[in-house]
C-alpha cells in the first residue's frame, strides 16, 4: 500500500476508534478495578522513564503503592464509579525521531500506537 493511502486509512479508522470511546456508555456498571490489578499494572510499569502530562512519574506511584495500596485502589474505583477522569489521564504525547537509515512507514505504523500512560481501561 502507498504511504499516503496507508495514512490516510489509518486517520479515518483512529477518527472512527476515537468517536467510538468519546460516545461511549453504557447502562451497565463497569466492573471495578481489582487489587491484583492494580498491583499488577504497577508491577509491569518499566522505571526510570519521564512522568506524563501530569508530571507523576511511575516511582511516585509505586512508592504511594507500597505505602498504601487502598489509596490508588479507591481512588480509581471512585473515578470510575462517578465516570470522572483527568483530561492528563486521556492524553499521550509520542515524540518520534526520524533517524537516518529507518523505515519511514515503520514510523507512522509506530505513529499509530499511542497508549493511555497507565491505564488502558480507561
Amino acid at each position: 500500500m502507498e504511504p499516503r493511502r496507508f495514512f490516510l486509512s489509518s486517520v479515518k479508522r483512529q477518527r472512527e476508534e476515537r468517536e467510538t470511546v468519546n460516545t461511549y456508555s453504557s447502562t451497565i456498571l463497569d466492573k471495578q478495578f481489582t487489587k491484583q490489578e492494580i498491583t499488577y499494572a504497577i508491577s509491569t510499569m518499566k522505571k526510570k522513564k519521564p512522568p506524563g502530562i501530569d508530571g507523576i512519574s511511575i516511582e511516585i506511584i509505586k512508592e504511594l503503592h507500597d505505602m498504601n495500596p487502598d489509596i490508588l485502589h479507591d481512588t480509581y474505583n471512585k473515578c470510575l464509579e462517578l465516570r470522572i477522569y483527568l483530561e492528563t489521564w486521556k492524553k499521550g504525547k509520542l515524540i518520534i525521531f526520524n533517524e537516518p537509515g529507518k523505515d519511514h512507514l515503520y514510523l507512522m505504523r509506530i505513529a499509530q500506537f499511542v497508549y493511555y500512560r497507565y491505564w488502558e481501561k480507561f
